[in-house]
């Protein structure tokens, strides 16, 4: 594409996701920096024939800066291949995951995101495409910048989140499934004392899928059984599979309905009179095409619930104007009866860079 203010032919991933004001009616052919500069200093949307006034300290604005400083760092390490040799005082940075898992990576200043991203690949399997690396609140997206173009020391903490699935454009009406397996619970009969088993039975009991909007760091919208539709999202109620044992909600989602300004959704399996989801086993997503349910695109699931009230299962966001689905598995507080700890949590996520 090329910007129709420096005329300058870019990758779509420079362009704005969308433009300056509401009020602005013409295509997004401006690259994020001449909109940028021109905001900056000239108050107007630059477009041709547009000359919108646009507030410098909008949201919009404020995300649309936040995409390009994150895009665009000025490299000056030099890569030396010797750096890499093992010494007899390693020094190492730690990588984690959101779910706890953490893994220690023998660490050089000359060391690329490229390297780091083979290294993980080689322990957890993940693809290098896949991962999305966050330190002190920044992406680390370029793979052949060194990590020491982003502050990173020795024993230095990254944080790795996975890309499970990226939304193609021509998509519209998707569905999440948020689902768990039943509780057991075990009755004890007057026969116990001679050594005969306990009777086990399933018990039908709810967990509460939710999806908490946000743009930016401010909480927008929360959909659940109670609140259960908007125009982008629409949420199903409770649901059982018999057969599996397992307990659903869905949560349908419009893509082009979704407000320009929603930056970020959160999708969370809560536990409503339980203390924790320790006994729902399972608690899984697996998200397809509304008209092709038999399609997983992708799916996840964990076990490492403990003691939370909550686990966010994934987000949904569009860094540079693509919506990605990105693996979680955070735990937090909160319930539906009480959401401010899960926006609390939620909010410290986006501000990280997640």
């Amino acid at each position: 594409m090329t910007c129709v203010i420096c005329k300058v032919e870019k990758l779509s991933e420079e362009f704005c996701p969308d433009n300056a004001s509401d009020r602005c009616d013409h295509p997004c052919l401006i690259c994020l920096r001449c909109l940028v500069e021109n905001v900056t200093k000239n108050g107007t949307c630059p477009y041709p024939k547009c000359d919108e006034v646009i507030d410098k300290k909008s949201k919009r604005v404020a995300l649309f800066e936040k995409i390009l400083s994150q895009m665009f760092t000025v490299y000056e390490a030099t890569y030396k291949k010797n750096d890499l040799t093992a010494s007899d005082d390693v020094e190492h940075v730690i990588v984690k995951g959101l779910t706890g898992e953490s893994l220690r990576i023998p660490f050089c200043r000359s060391m690329t995101i490229n390297q780091l991203k083979n290294a993980l690949h080689k322990e957890w399997k993940h693809k290098e495409n896949k991962m999305k690396l966050l330190y002190d609140g920044k992406d680390m997206q370029n793979e052949e910048a060194q990590l020491s173009s982003y502050g990173v020391k020795s024993n230095s903490k990254i944080c790795l989140v996975v890309c499970l699935y990226e939304i193609p454009e021509y998509f519209d009406h998707v569905v999440f499934d948020l689902y768990w397996g039943l509780p057991m619970t075990e009755t004890e009969s007057w026969f116990s004392f001679l050594g005969y088993e306990k009777y086990k039975e399933y018990r039908v009991d709810f967990l509460d899928a939710s999806c908490l909007m946000f743009c930016g760091l401010d909480h927008y919208k929360t959909i659940d059984f109670r609140q259960s539709f908007a125009p982008s999202v629409v949420h199903s109620g409770d649901r059982i599979d018999d057969a599996s044992k397992t307990g659903h909600h869905t949560i349908d989602v419009h893509i082009s309905k979704i407000p320009h300004d929603v930056t970020h959704l959160f999708f969370t399996l809560s536990a409503w009179n339980s203390p924790s989801i320790s006994k729902y086993p399972n608690p899984s997503l697996k998200f397809f095409k509304a008209s092709n349910h038999q399609n997983n695109l992708c799916k996840t699931s964990f076990s490492h619930a403990g003691n939370s009230q909550a686990v966010i299962m994934c987000s949904v966001s569009k860094p540079y104007g693509r919506w990605k689905i990105f693996e979680s598995g955070k735990l937090s507080a909160g319930n539906a009866k009480d959401y401010d700890p899960l926006e609390e949590t939620i909010t410290k996520l986006i501000a990280s860079g997640y």
